[in-house]
């Protein structure tokens, strides 16, 4: 997978997550078309139950975790570069 892919990946888990929220609380319906119905196909327990769907949220969430924490893993460490005192203090006339 292409590193620019990761954060749309976290983006869309976000999404689903949220709209899974949004499924158990406004029983069963949601805003997104055709999400409602491919979620009562995936997951047959929010058909039953619509407020099952925070039991999926939960998975939804520690797997965006793993992500978040597997692209923090893989990233290049920081160069920090030294700054000079005149710069850090750009924004206070009255210390120049």
């Amino acid at each position: 997978m292409p590193d620019e892919a990761l954060p749309a990946l976290g983006d869309a888990l976000g999404g689903a997550i949220n709209e899974l929220k949004q499924l158990s609380m406004a029983d069963g319906r949601s805003m997104v078309p055709g999400f409602a119905e491919a979620a009562r196909s995936l997951f047959p327990e929010i058909a039953e139950e619509p407020g099952a769907a925070l039991d999926v949220v939960g998975h939804g969430v520690m797997l965006r975790r793993r992500l978040i924490a597997a692209v923090a893993e893989a990233a290049p460490p920081s160069i920090d570069t030294p700054v000079s005192e005149a710069r850090r203090r750009w924004w206070r006339p009255w210390q120049r």
